[in-house]
């Protein structure tokens, strides 16, 4: 495991945070896992598998009460089904997303909630993979779940650096679909892009029994651009031009802009019938995550 005080990212109550939601979790996904995800469940055309310990939220009528008898103990019989749900969870590896306000640079924040969603994933027996991406490099990982998988999973994390910009569409690989697992991709990234690269990115991820479901991340000062400086200037970590933000209506030009790309972005992915949601990053992850969840059990 990745040293936390080496990445902030892994920060001290991360695991507690993914205990937390690890419930909540299971209850608001429920409608694409009962339609598409069966990780583990009981039924009378499966076998038998293993006993695993009861936990609060298990369905009482899978209780194994025979076992409780002899044993003074709560076991919960499960069985193995063919259809899994294995998440890859793609994370833009662009320089824009060194971009830090507060406490958490974009790119960080990215890897804490990816984080989160690990350890959760790994919780409910799901597989996971890595996707990241820039102009230098494509960082693919075969899917997993054991305990030696995720410490694996935390250090190619941490050794992520974001640079330059996302890359064409042409420069990305195909992400064939997993045989006899459902599949659902969590991409997390700010949306910048030189032409359509996300765009196409997003199209091309969205295949047969695979959701989509994307954290459009930015930071409060980008959210806010109200509270800037009476003179600002901003720079482009992906290309390094300078925007002297001299005036009022230069401020307010740019604040219009601002807002025209978040609608233009949020019209893009209800379009497509993608999942998303807009994250400031001056909120701790774990709330963010909490807030997405709380969303979806409402839409059930």
């Amino acid at each position: 495991m990745p040293d936390p005080k080496e990445n902030p990212w892994l920060y001290p109550h991360l695991v507690q945070s993914a205990e937390g939601l690890h419930l909540f979790a299971r209850q608001a996904l429920s409608a694409f896992m009962s339609g598409a995800h069966s990780s583990r469940r009981v039924g009378a055309d499966q076998e038998f598998s293993q006993y695993r310990s009861y936990q609060p939220g298990d369905d009482l009528r899978r209780l194994d009460w025979k076992v409780y008898a002899r044993s003074g103990r709560l076991y919960i019989r499960e069985a193995e089904v063919q259809s899994r749900l294995f998440i890859r969870f793609v994370l833009d590896t662009s320089a824009s997303m060194r971009h830090q306000h507060g406490r958490w640079s974009k790119f960080d924040y990215a890897r804490a909630m990816i984080a989160l969603f690990a350890f959760i994933s790994r919780k409910q027996q799901d597989e996971f993979a890595l996707f990241a991406a820039n102009e230098q490099q494509n960082i693919q990982q075969l899917p997993g779940n054991d305990k030696g998988y995720i410490h694996r999973f935390f250090h190619v994390l941490s050794q992520l650096e974001p640079a330059d910009y996302w890359p064409e569409v042409d420069q990305l690989p195909y992400f064939p679909a997993q045989l006899n697992k459902n599949e659902m991709t969590i991409v997390f990234t700010d949306m910048y892009q030189q032409k359509e690269e996300w765009e196409d990115t997003v199209r091309r991820l969205q295949q047969a029994k695979n959701e989509v479901v994307v954290f459009h991340l930015m930071a409060g000062n980008e959210l806010h651009p109200e509270e800037w400086k009476k003179a600002t200037t901003l720079r482009d970590l992906e290309s390094g031009e300078l925007l002297h933000l001299q005036t009022a209506a230069d401020r307010k030009e740019s604040e219009e802009s601002i807002q025209s790309f978040i609608g233009e972005t949020r019209a893009f992915f209800r379009e497509r019938g993608i999942s998303s949601a807009l994250v400031n990053t001056d909120e701790e992850p774990h709330e963010a995550i909490s807030l997405f969840l709380k969303k979806r059990l409402m839409m059930q």
